[in-house]
């Protein structure tokens, strides 16, 4: 390796690249040379990441003796039957099998022709110099850039099976409780049968929902896609707020028909980041007829979910659409 970093370097020293005018060299020989064997060191670390098995029967130890034939032991014979004599006997004849000389240690034929093919590797690093080394530094950054982005790849499929679980959990029990207390009001409100049957009082039917199949967006394909249903329409606007970089968004729930007014809870589902993710707006709640949300400060954009009509209307908005027309920031997060 020593000699072939020397060599190598005069070659890397005596290239055009280097001489680009006669006798005009634009790094000096003790340069090329110290390149040369400094980049015949870094070959093993080459083989190795190349998966090479050059260096499985390359031997530090020496110690190469071929064995010789001792004449004064009898060689090895094999019998070879040949033919049968008059008495129906087999006759046979011996044949000599000679052994090839062999390499002490375990040395096998094959070991000269690695110890030239890694001179040749150390002499062609030796000759590329800084640019052998310049290489070999980018693959092994690139390997660990790699494994590193291997491993964040899987710490964030992880965290988003975490996500998933947990925004499922977490929205089943404030799904939940919103269904209870709901029920629970109805119930209420009935003080008797006659009352019930007099005033055609209805308990609340909420749909179940899908599972969540966005984890960064939750509501996203649960509830139908329309903003707009059963004369019933979602609508946002999106402002700058005071806090840098976030928005105040507004969500209002309306009739798009006069004759057929909101009168019955509206549920929001919104991104599980928020607390609660889940709420209701009651009549009562309504500001001229409209269930109207406008406290609600994001940093990006979600989809909303809504129910109302008693679980007969299901209606949502992905704030992301650009047919919405809000801050290209704001929809791009």
């Amino acid at each position: 390796m020593f000699a072939t970093g020397i060599i190598g370097g005069i070659v890397n020293y005596l290239l055009p690249g280097n001489n680009p005018e006669p006798k005009k060299y634009l790094k000096p020989q003790l340069n090329c040379i110290i390149l040369g064997i400094g980049a015949t060191l870094l070959v093993p670390l080459f083989l190795v990441i190349t998966d090479s098995k050059l260096m499985d029967d390359i031997r530090f130890d020496c110690k190469w003796v071929a064995t010789v034939k001792d004449s004064t032991k009898p060689v090895d014979t094999i019998k070879i039957t040949i033919a049968k004599d008059s008495t129906g006997k087999a006759k046979s004849d011996t044949a000599v099998i000679k052994t090839p000389a062999k390499m002490a240690a375990g040395g096998t034929s094959s070991t000269g022709k690695n110890y030239l093919l890694w001179a040749a590797y150390c002499l062609l690093a030796a000759a590329a110099g800084f640019k052998f080394i310049n290489m070999l530094i980018n693959n092994v950054v690139k390997d660990d850039q790699l494994n590193k982005e291997k491993n964040k790849n899987e710490e964030l499929e992880k965290e988003k099976e975490k996500r998933t679980k947990n925004s499922q959990i977490s929205q089943q029990l404030e799904d939940k409780n919103i269904r209870e207390e709901l029920t629970k009001k109805a119930i209420g409100d009935i003080k008797d049968i006659k009352t019930f049957m007099a005033e055609k009082a209805e308990l609340p039917v909420l749909p179940i929902l899908s599972p969540v199949l966005h984890p960064e967006d939750p509501q996203k394909g649960r509830f139908g896609g329309k903003p707009e249903n059963n004369e019933r329409k979602i609508s946002a606007t999106v402002t700058a707020s005071s806090v840098p970089e976030f928005y105040t968004v507004k969500l209002v729930v309306e009739t798009t028909n006069p004759a057929n007014p909101l009168n019955t809870d509206v549920i929001f589902y919104i991104h599980d980041s928020f607390s609660p993710s889940v709420f209701t707006y009651m009549p009562e709640e309504f500001k001229n007829g409209k269930a109207i949300e406008d406290e609600i400060l994001s940093y990006g954009a979600f989809t909303i979910g809504v129910i109302t009509d008693n679980g007969k209307t299901m209606l949502e908005l992905d704030l992301a659409d650009p047919k919405l027309e809000f801050p290209k920031e704001f929809r791009e997060r």
